[in-house]
């Protein structure tokens, strides 16, 4: 199964019980994730630098328009931190890519924000989601 179909069958909200802390490499960076999955939100801990830098709150309304529900639309209020437009973007990208549903309250403490380091991120979520695994992993 390739990454693209795996975003199709997968969302963070298939995660098997509550609370999960992993690490991985992502470019050259030692990452710690912490995802606690509550029945109603999910909290999404990112960080390079061993602290929380910011956090986010996400909601996601899924708009109808009488015939389907149309394309989410992703609200994001910055909580705490110094005002990043590069992790308001990637943060939606991420909860896109991830298809989080519920509400959503996140940290993502980065050294880059590019496309590249995102994507690992969101394949390092997946992969961890699929293997279950509490060990430390490595993606580059």
């Amino acid at each position: 199964m390739d990454l693209a179909s795996s975003f199709n069958k997968l969302s963070v909200d298939d995660f098997p019980g509550k609370v999960h802390v992993f690490a991985a490499l992502v470019g050259d960076h030692h990452t710690e994730f912490i995802l606690v999955n509550f029945s109603n939100a999910i909290h999404l801990f990112i960080t390079q630098y061993y602290k929380i830098g910011n956090i986010y709150q996400v909601k996601v309304d899924l708009p109808e328009n009488g015939i389907s529900i149309a394309e989410p639309v992703y609200n994001i209020k910055q909580l705490l931190g110094a005002e990043n437009i590069a992790a308001e973007v990637a943060l939606r990208y991420l909860t896109e890519k991830l298809k989080i549903r519920k509400k959503l309250l996140a940290s993502l403490t980065l050294k880059n924000f590019d496309k590249e380091n995102i994507d690992t991120i969101v394949e390092v979520i997946v992969e961890y989601k699929k293997n279950g695994s509490g060990q430390e992993g490595t993606k580059s």
